[in-house]
């Protein structure tokens, strides 16, 4: 069945999206960036600031995101028990590859790292969590959200063979949930170690450590 998209909705988190990753942003920021215009964006910000999904101090014009986004990401945490899960699937997976893990959700044209697991080797990652990339088909955690999110295919994992960093290499694997990808865990070393043939070989383990976590 076709539905036609509310715009208007659209728009409305889109921004919320936007003032996540850009906190204390100005309603300039936010309708120059959007590509919106600025009456539209003042009624839209406005309401989502009535709603109590963001706020701004009584002194400026900037925007950040309000508690009810974190009300709602705690429960959303108690009904999947998400961060405990994300957690021990890392932890098994960079023990798998000797390798730092990372977990990395959607955010409109971004994705952002929000857990982490360093690996014990000297070479340690320069990614912090909370660090938010642009969506590129040279990233192989981007490889999996543009699949997913552009071409409504969801990959088995996908590689970055020192496509962004020269000497590093980077595998992702999607972590799906009733036909919804909740986001993509990543494995990033130095490429003598994370080799094609490692990869290959341990694909399949990474994989069944994934769905049998996130299905409990």
């Amino acid at each position: 069945m076709q539905f036609k998209k509310i715009l208007s909705l659209e728009k409305a988190l889109n921004i919320i999206e936007y003032i996540s990753i850009n906190p204390h942003a100005s309603i300039k920021d936010i309708y120059t960036t959007l590509n919106l215009k600025k009456g539209t964006a003042y009624s839209l910000i406005k309401t989502l600031e009535y709603m109590n999904y963001i706020k701004t101090p009584a002194t400026t014009s900037r925007y950040s995101l309000s508690s009810k986004i974190f009300q709602l990401s705690k429960r959303y945490e108690q009904q999947t028990n998400i961060p405990e899960k994300i957690t021990d699937i890392l932890k098994k997976i960079k023990n798998l590859f000797s390798e730092t893990s990372y977990f990395a959700i959607f955010s409109g044209k971004n994705y952002i790292f929000v857990e982490k697991i360093e690996s014990d080797n000297r070479i340690r990652s320069h990614i912090p969590i909370g660090h938010v990339e642009h969506l590129n088909e040279k990233s192989a955690i981007g490889k999996i959200f543009i699949s997913y999110y552009e071409k409504k295919e969801v990959l088995e994992y996908a590689t970055n063979f020192e496509e962004i960093e020269k000497g590093m290499t980077c595998v992702a694997f999607p972590l799906v949930k009733e036909e919804s990808l909740l986001g993509v865990v990543g494995v990033e070393g130095s490429s003598l170690s994370l080799t094609k043939e490692k990869i290959k070989l341990l694909s399949n383990q990474c994989k069944e450590i994934i769905a049998e976590i996130s299905l409990k």
